[in-house]
Formats: structure tokens, C-alpha cells, sequence
């Protein structure tokens, strides 16, 4: 699959950027100029300006490019290296051989809400701006390209397990169509959903601001104790079927499948995008502006860490821990994971931009390429855990295989970011032939994707404008 998520967020980068030096009215955390007046136009001029975006957005130089938020992208990339080093120490059963290291545990626990919010961030970060401007074809067309992809690489690392042996093929074609939980790679799965909904939920924070953003956000853990009641749906010959795709999609059902489910995990997506216009103010060229920025991201963690203190059981700390690193917590969708990542994430994203965008610090650079190809990694990466044969017999064995396939993941990553064209070609005429198989290959992925979409984008960027301008602002043209 050729393109990343982030790496066609920083594609719309300069437009959201610009957002956040405007000091006009359409820079305002409630959309600012939703409620102008826009004219109408036909499919077959929408399909056209789409392919003028395109165009426009290829045109750009980085001359006109402010720029990024490194800050954002060092975080970004370190959250996905914790996930993954997570993964391996579960695989070689580091936990069992080692069991002091509930900090380390604790820690790599808080690297899914904080990719997860990170990916809201860059969401109103790259696309805002965008889809505001009327630009919203060539966001939609990115971001149903993205979720097809995820769903392509979700089936591949389900097809790995049938290999392996680990799946039935019954149970593979279950956990396709949603009814099955897979451990590590069940995070395509959701990102595949996630960005189909992602225009959506980008036109309704710009039709009703932040303020609204956050109320929902807030609400969707507000009426946990009452989702707890939804009973769970009947066994289906014994099995729990429904229940596994019900639990996955609003958290409720009798088996335990990895969390968040995808309506919560939503409400981290809307959390990040207030990091993210907090962020991007902070870059703002007005002093009002950057004080706006300071203003979001203090509340925002004022309100995380009251959440945090408020719902922790200071009484039982150490069984909290525990329910976190046992990640019981996560798959239960309690209100209180979801603030201490909030806390955690709104803290390293702080520490980051202070280290990397003011003081300007580049040690942390050489991550960035994780960032830049998540996907493949969040994929391949697995994928080299399922297949790997080695299983630790000793605590020195299963910190050593931990950390080496850790680094292997890391390195695989890197080395598909080079023949992708991310940062300076690899050299050598295998190397040369590896860039082209890979160019052939995910060439024709994305053309077939492209084709699958195509019929889909218009009537979804109709929906997206008219949430964005309804249709009785829109000014008709004349008939003739």
C-alpha cells in the first residue's frame, strides 16, 4: 500500500497550517466561515475540481510550506515503537520472566490512546482547513483510500495467522467481517472504520466547534455505567458471534475482545483534534492566536488530570496499575484509562513540542519514518512476530528476543520507507530493483483502490459540504 496515513496528513499540512495563521474569522476554533455563502455545483464539476486539488496539492513547494509540528511527529512515531515493543515483550512473555517492570508496562499501555489521539490530531491539523474551504473531495478521496488499505493489510496479517496455523479459515472470514478479535494488528480493523468516518467527523467540528467536540467526547464516557446495561446479544449455536462484533463496535457483548471499541476509541479521536488545534495555534503568527493555542492545551490538561485524580481509586493504587497493565481496564472501556492516556498523551505532546519546536533539539529526528509508514508497520511488523519460531526458555532469552525483534520491526520499517521514497535512497542495484517491485506493486494496489472509491467520494463530499454549509445557505444558480 503506497501512501501512509500520516505521510498524506502532511499532505494537506500547508492548508491546515495556514488555518492556524489566519487571524481572519475562518480561523476560529468553530469553523469560522461554515456559514459563508457557496455556490452549488454539479457531479460532474465536483469530480473536476476534485482533480484540480489533486493538482494543485502536487504543484505546492515547500517554499510556501510552513513549518511542521516535529513535536507531534517525534510523538507520534514513539507511541507506534512502544506499541510494537509491547507486542514483542508479550510474544516472548517478557512479563512472565521479568515481573518488576510494571513502570516500563504501565508506560507501553498508554501508546494506543496516545497514537490513536495523536491521529485526531493530525486529522484537524492536515484536513480542517481543507475541508473547509470547499476542498473536501481530495480529503475524502485520501481518506476512504486509507481505509480501504487498512482493511487490505488487516486481511493480509489475518491471513498470516491462517498460514501459521493459528486461525481456521472459518475464523478468519469471521474476524473480516467483524465478528472475531485478533491480538496486535485488531488496530487496522479500527483505523479502516475510523477514517470512513473521519470526514464526518471533521465536517461536524467545523459546522459546531470544539466546545461541542469536547461535550461528545466527554459524553460517550459520561454514559458508561449506563451502556453497561445494554444486554449482550444471544449466543448463535453457542457461540458468541454477534457479541464479538457488538463488543469491537460499542464495547458490549460476553466476550472479551481488545479494546477500545470503536465508539470509544472515537472519543479519542475527538480529543486529539483539540490537541491538534491547540497545537497548531501555538504555531500561529498572531500572539492572539498562540495564546488561543496555550489556552486549549491548559484546559485540555487541567481537565484530563482532574479526570484522572477523580476517577483513580487512590485507595487501591497498586490494583489500578495492575488492571492497566493487564490491559483489563482497556478491553472494559472504563472512563479511567482513557484519562490517564489523555493525561499521558497531553504531557509527552508538551514535552515534544517544548524540546523539538521551541528549543529546536533534532536528536529525535531518525524516528520520524516510523510516523511516516505506521501502517506497514503496524501490519509487517506483526506479521514478523506471528511467523517467528523462537519461543524464550529463560529470562535472558525473552529480554533478548524482545528487544531484537523490536529492532528488527523498527528496521524493516525503515527500510520500506526508503524504497517508498521516504528520506535518501538505499544504494546498490538490489536495492534499486527492491524500490521498483515495491513502486509495481503498491502502484497497482492504489490504482485498484482508487477505482473501488471512485464511485463513493462524490455523494460523500455532498454529505460532508451540506453538513459543513446546509443546503438553504447554498445559493442556487439561475435558471435560464
Amino acid at each position: 500500500m503506497a501512501g501512509e496515513i500520516e505521510r498524506n496528513l502532511k499532505g494537506g499540512a500547508p492548508a491546515a497550517t495556514s488555518l492556524c495563521n489566519s487571524t481572519g474569522p475562518s480561523s476560529n476554533t468553530t469553523g469560522g466561515s461554515a456559514g459563508q455563502a457557496r455556490v452549488r455545483i454539479n457531479p460532474d464539476a465536483e469530480r473536476q475540481n476534485m482533480k484540480q486539488g489533486r493538482a494543485t496539492v502536487t504543484a505546492m513547494t515547500s517554499a510556501n510550506r510552513p513549518d511542521r509540528i516535529i513535536g507531534v511527529d517525534i510523538c507520534r512515531s514513539a507511541a507506534i515503537l512502544l506499541a510494537m515493543f509491547s507486542h514483542a515483550m508479550v510474544v516472548f512473555d517478557v512479563s512472565s520472566f521479568w515481573p518488576g517492570l510494571d513502570v516500563l508496562r504501565f508506560t507501553l499501555q498508554m501508546a494506543t490512546p496516545m497514537f490513536i489521539c495523536l491521529f485526531g490530531a493530525m486529522l484537524e491539523i492536515a484536513y480542517g482547513r481543507k475541508v473547509q474551504q470547499g476542498d473536501s473531495g481530495v480529503a475524502i478521496e485520501r481518506l476512504l483510500t486509507r481505509a480501504l488499505q487498512c482493511y487490505v493489510l488487516y486481511a493480509i496479517a489475518i491471513g498470516a495467522r491462517v498460514v501459521t496455523g493459528d486461525y481456521s479459515v472459518g475464523f478468519a472470514l469471521r474476524c473480516l467481517l467483524f465478528a472475531g478479535a485478533t491480538p496486535f494488528v485488531d488496530i487496522l480493523k479500527f483505523y479502516a472504520l475510523v477514517l470512513i468516518l473521519a470526514p464526518a467527523i471533521i465536517a461536524l467540528r467545523l459546522r459546531f466547534g470544539l466546545f461541542v467536540v469536547a461535550a461528545i467526547a466527554i459524553g460517550i464516557h459520561v454514559i458508561y455505567p449506563l451502556q453497561q446495561e445494554i444486554p449482550a446479544p444471544a449466543l448463535v449455536a453457542g457461540k458468541d458471534y454477534l457479541g464479538m462484533m457488538t463488543r469491537f463496535l460499542i464495547g458490549t457483548g460476553h466476550s472479551i475482545v481488545g479494546g477500545p471499541s470503536l465508539f470509544h476509541g472515537i472519543s479519542l479521536v475527538l480529543f486529539g483534534m483539540i490537541i491538534g488545534r491547540g497545537v497548531a495555534d501555538l504555531r500561529g503568527s498572531s500572539s492572539d492566536t498562540q495564546r488561543r493555542g496555550w489556552l486549549i492545551l491548559t484546559a485540555f490538561a487541567a481537565g484530563s488530570f482532574s479526570a484522572f485524580f477523580l476517577l483513580w481509586d487512590w485507595n487501591d493504587s497498586a490494583g489500578m496499575m495492575t488492571n492497566i497493565i493487564s490491559m483489563a481496564l482497556r478491553n472494559a472501556n472504563h472512563p479511567v484509562y482513557f484519562a490517564v492516556g489523555l493525561a499521558t498523551t497531553i504531557t509527552w505532546v508538551s514535552v515534544c513540542i517544548y524540546l523539538f519546536d521551541f528549543c529546536k533539539l533534532r536528536w529525535a529526528d531518525g524516528i520520524t519514518f516510523i510516523g511516516k509508514v505506521s501502517l506497514f508497520t503496524f501490519c509487517f511488523g506483526n506479521i514478523l512476530l506471528i511467523v517467528q519460531p523462537f519461543t524464550a526458555q529463560s529470562a535472558g532469552q525473552s529480554a533478548a528476543l524482545a528487544i531484537i525483534f523490536g529492532v528488527l520491526i523498527a528496521l524493516q520499517s525503515f527500510i520500506y520507507a526508503r524504497l517508498t521514497g521516504g528520506g535518501k535512497p538505499l544504494q546498490g542495484a538490489v536495492w534499486s530493483l527492491a524500490a521498483r517491485i515495491v513502486a509495481a506493486i503498491t502502484g497497482m494496489s492504489d490504482r485498484i483502490i482508487a477505482a473501488m472509491i471512485a464511485p463513493f467520494v462524490p455523494r460523500y463530499k455532498r454529505f460532508v459540504d451540506n453538513i459543513v454549509i446546509p443546503q438553504h445557505h447554498l445559493i442556487r444558480p439561475a435558471v435560464t
